[in-house]
This record gives C-alpha cells, structure tokens and sequence, in this order.
C-alpha cells in the first residue's frame, strides 16, 4: 500500500464530515485499519475574535 513518511496505509483513506463544529471542520478518516480525526482551520484564516473566556460573564 502507499507509504507516508511516519504513516504506512492499510487501505484506501476514506473521511466523513462530523458534524456539530461552529468554526472548524472536522473529518474522520480511515483506512479501514485505522482512525483519525482531522480538523481544518476556519474559512477565512482567522479565528472569532472572542479568544478568551470571562469568567464574570457566566
């Protein structure tokens, strides 16, 4: 099967969307031996502005 540097295939790779992100995509993949999950960085390259949490705002 294809090699990856660090990574070697059991099977083809196939992914499904999991859904429920609000501003990443995530993916699991597989190849039928075994899973990983992949997540892609916003749309826009930027993440919201709000970054850190208030406690005070509960």
């Amino acid at each position: 099967m294809a090699r990856h540097p660090g990574v070697t295939l059991a099977g083809p790779l196939e992914a499904r969307l999991i859904a429920g992100g609000k501003s990443n995509l995530t993916f699991a993949v597989t190849d039928g031996a075994s899973r990983w999950v992949l997540r892609r960085p916003p749309l826009g390259g930027h993440t919201p502005r709000r970054t850190t949490w208030d406690a005070s705002s509960g």
